[in-house]
């Protein structure tokens, strides 16, 4: 009795343990970018009217439980090059709506790179150079998806879909057409308008909930997929402004 009643704990901390950690998402996706370039220079007092579009293939990886937690692979098919950004939303995951209209349905929000800042041109002007804003959203509704291997139903978003606006402008700077990062006197503004449309891939997230269902599991696996699809990755660290 004593030995059953040990094993049943036991099984008990294994069961809430692996439902405690295992909340990682893995989703695959595209973004449609259009970008609106204005600059006007000063010497020639002629503005440049520059508009680009590209489609990226990406792999966005989240919580469940509304972690902190995020990565981003963007891929260059052509190249076989993954670029992957990773890191943590500063305690503003996610959001979750549960009930809604009181339906028992639930809603989940991704808002977390919304944001204002300024970027500094080094040795010139003075420290907000370079006036940035980015606003938009991910939206999706939750529904239980199975899985399988790590044995256990998982709350989260079929598909996750949405847009965003990031502009940037100066009244001091054009970007160098010659020299990506540079500037030079004048002023410009630039829209990049994006949409995006992610689907939950059941069968990494079971993987990596397997794992543990962290973001290292998640990245872990990832990662071995990439690689068997012959993909060099390249890591960048964590979003620097948003």
């Amino acid at each position: 009795m004593k030995t059953s009643l040990i094993a049943s704990i036991a099984i008990a901390l294994l069961t809430f343990t692996s439902h405690l950690h295992a909340d990682g998402c893995i989703y695959r996706g595209t973004t449609v970018n259009k970008i609106e370039l204005y600059s006007y220079n000063d010497d020639d007092q002629f503005t440049t009217v520059t508009k680009l579009s590209r489609t990226d293939t990406q792999i966005a990886v989240s919580s469940s439980l509304g972690n902190d937690f995020y990565a981003l692979y963007t891929l260059d098919k052509k190249a076989k090059i993954a670029y992957q950004y990773q890191g943590n939303y500063d305690g503003c995951g996610p959001t979750h709506f549960v009930n809604i209209a009181d339906r028992g349905k639930s809603l989940e929000l991704h808002s977390q790179f919304n944001a204002w800042w300024s970027e500094d041109v080094p040795d010139v002007g003075d420290t907000t150079d370079i006036w940035n804003s980015k606003s938009g959203y991910l939206l999706g509704n939750r529904s239980g998806i199975k899985l399988k291997e790590a044995g256990f139903t998982i709350d989260a978003a079929p598909s996750l879909k949405g847009f965003h606006t990031h502009t940037s402008w100066s009244k001091d700077f054009r970007p160098d057409p010659l020299n990506v990062g540079q500037y030079l006197p004048g002023n410009y503004f630039q829209i990049n308008s994006s949409k995006s449309s992610f689907r939950f891939d059941t069968k990494l997230s079971d993987k990596a909930n397997f794992l543990g269902g962290s973001l290292m599991d998640c990245i872990t696996i990832v990662d071995e997929d990439l690689d068997r699809l012959g993909y060099t990755i390249v890591p960048l660290g964590s979003f620097s402004q948003f």
